[in-house]
């Protein structure tokens, strides 16, 4: 079962991150559009979500904060929990958004924050003390 779980998740490989409201900020906060894409570069997630300065919860240690989701839609079958309680955090330059309060369950899209420029990077599985990892286009 766990398995296919994780080979269902390694389906999903790309995520865009474009920033809106946040573009000349030295911080994320702010509202966003985020796009997550397959392996196939179909669309999975289309949303629109708030990084806030409130406290979120994570089992893995850092400043979690919480993220809002404003809208959403799922134009293709797909595993990003957008429906479920995300969380963002800046962790040594990269920014890192997702299901951070599901111990050794964590699913996180993960890339280079550039003080608001638009991003892209990978989608994470991490859990069961393994780490996976898909690759991403900058």
């Amino acid at each position: 079962m766990i398995r296919r779980l994780l080979r269902a998740l390694w389906l999903c490989s790309v995520w865009l991150f474009v920033g809106a409201a946040a573009m000349a900020q030295e911080n994320p906060l702010g509202r966003w559009d985020l796009r997550v894409e397959d392996d196939r570069q179909r669309v999975i997630v289309e949303s629109t979500v708030r990084l806030t300065a409130y406290k979120g919860d994570g089992c893995r240690s850092g400043d979690w904060r919480k993220v809002e989701v404003e809208w959403s839609r799922r134009p293709n079958a797909g595993s990003f929990p957008i429906d479920e309680p995300l969380t963002w955090m800046l962790d040594q330059g990269q920014l890192i958004i997702g299901r951070n309060g599901v111990c050794d369950g964590y699913l996180q899209l993960v890339g280079p924050w550039k003080n608001g420029e638009p991003m892209a990077g990978d989608y994470i599985s991490l859990g069961m003390g393994a780490r996976r990892r898909w690759a991403g286009s900058h």
